[in-house]
């Protein structure tokens, strides 16, 4: 499976966008961390990085590397991963977390909603070994080396992509490719006995196109609430998935920031105002 990703660029916004940069760091590390991430990690022979952000309860660890970095921007200043504004989460209901890369994310979550259980997968192996160090001083985290996908069957990717662009591939084409274990959303649904899903985050490289294709989507009626990133070829749009979900009896938008994100609420499901 082929797509075209996306291009965020995190450099490529000229002087307003480096100003909010900077208030990003300065509002998020120390002044040492904020040398070390600005000027410093190039003569820094160090293979991985301990960092404190504030946003954060705990430390965390990233790799010595442009797209661990770039992952803090995703998270701690754009935020894209974060349920629908003005919704407001159950403290019990499960948060369940489809690519959590290197565990930002379901650190973000838990300091800002610690009582709620997550569930998260990850199919690279290298982001999941991190991710797990990452998540080790929150409760109730649950993280799993596997990829969501349309079958229970092994699946390649190339390693060769950026940070956020991860591909399942069903043709081994790539010199750096990578084998995770496959498993479906009905499957993990089962596995752990969910019969709510209070947030469903989705970053899952191209596989969400699969899945939203397949004939058999009733798993959706236990969601209450979602994020998704859909990646998307050149010639293609959200309006077919969109459909999908007002069928399922969902509220849907285009984020505002990025475009190739829909935000969903169930119908009926009380906004905070």
């Amino acid at each position: 499976m082929k797509h075209m990703k996306q291009n965020y660029s995190y450099n490529e916004f000229g002087y307003s966008y480096r100003f909010k940069k900077l208030i990003f760091y300065l509002s998020t590390f120390s002044l040492k961390e904020i040398l070390v991430l600005l000027w410093g990690r190039k003569k820094n022979k160090a293979k991985y990085l301990i960092l404190k952000p504030k946003q954060l309860a705990h430390p965390v660890k990233i790799r010595n590397i442009d797209n661990d970095v770039g992952v803090f921007a995703y998270v701690l200043w754009k935020k894209f991963h974060l349920p629908p504004k003005g919704y407001e989460l159950s403290s019990d209901g499960i948060i369940l977390d489809l690519g959590v890369n290197i565990g930002l994310s379901v650190a973000h979550y838990k300091t800002i909603y610690p009582e709620n259980p997550i569930i998260g997968y990850e199919m690279d192996a290298s982001n999941f070994e991190i991710a797990k160090h990452n998540t080790r001083h929150y409760k109730n985290v649950q993280l799993f080396n596997k990829a969501v996908w349309i079958k229970n069957i092994k699946v390649s990717y190339n390693k060769d992509s950026r940070f956020d662009s991860f591909s399942i591939d069903n043709e081994v084409t790539h010199k750096n490719v990578a084998f995770a274990q496959g498993l479906t959303i009905r499957d993990i649904i089962s596995q752990h006995s969910i019969d709510n899903i209070e947030f469903l985050k989705m970053d899952i490289e191209g596989a969400e196109k699969a899945i939203f294709n397949e004939h058999n989507k009733d798993w959706l009626k236990i969601v209450k609430s979602f994020n998704i990133e859909f990646h998307l070829d050149k010639d293609e749009n959200l309006n077919d998935y969109i459909k999908i979900f007002e069928g399922y009896k969902f509220k849907v938008w285009q984020n505002n920031q990025r475009s190739s994100c829909l935000t969903g609420i169930k119908l009926g499901i009380n906004e905070k105002a």
